[in-house]
């Protein structure tokens, strides 16, 4: 190979034989043949899956606050009527009122806590005509009872222990049916999930590997 310059305009140019094209040529082969374009499917991104990507539906029971809060209750109006008997009918009744005040919020609360206005709204109506339906009716099964009673009075006392009866029955009716059938929903569990994709891109010759995760 042996250059040549002719002008200043011309340029330089360049003689070569046969023995001077073979190695180029040769080189030329074998580097057309190692970046030829890999087939299609090489293209496409190869996951490989290494978890389980579900999401299920799960019940989940949140009544145990509820039942803390109706055992507070309880013992405050025990304790109410109790201090009510033995000469502190103020004190008492103050206390048996706040009990009753947490019996009939307590539970609503606690729905609406875990974001359930609609259920909170049942279960102040059903902690409030329970315990009152109960109380009616015992009243009306107690004055029936008695409806032949001779001594003056005798009627309206057995009345009232029925009221009594049935207010206390009507609440611990209510407390069990809120605590233990409407204090639960319905919520999604999404298991773990893992992947790895590696990927190629023939036009620019790059490789990369894509994570993907849910937990």
């Amino acid at each position: 190979m042996t250059p040549t310059s002719s002008s200043a305009w011309s340029g330089t140019r360049f003689f070569f034989d046969r023995r001077d094209i073979r190695i180029p040529v040769a080189a030329f082969a074998f580097w057309a043949l190692a970046t030829e374009s890999p087939p299609a499917r090489a293209q496409e991104s190869v996951r490989t899956p290494t978890g389980n990507d579900e999401t299920s539906a799960a019940e989940k029971w949140y009544g145990g606050p509820m039942v803390a809060t109706d055992l507070v209750a309880a013992g405050l109006v025990t304790g109410g009527l109790v201090g009510a008997s033995y000469g502190h009918p103020k004190l008492g009744g103050d206390i048996a009122l706040a009990g009753l005040g947490l019996y009939a919020l307590g539970g609503p609360f606690v729905h609406l806590y875990e974001g359930r206005a609609p259920t909170a709204v049942t279960s102040l109506a059903l902690r409030g005509i329970l315990p009152l339906g109960g109380m009616v009716a015992g009243f009306l099964v107690g004055a029936v009872a008695c409806a032949r009673c001779t001594t003056d009075g005798r009627q309206l006392v057995v009345g009232a222990v029925g009221a009594v009866l049935g207010f206390g029955t009507g609440m611990l009716v209510a407390a069990v049916a809120d605590n233990v059938y409407w204090a639960r929903k319905t919520v999604s569990n999404r298991r773990f999930a893992f992947s790895i994709a590696p990927t190629y891109q023939p036009e620019t010759r790059q490789t990369s590997i894509l994570f993907h995760g849910t937990w």
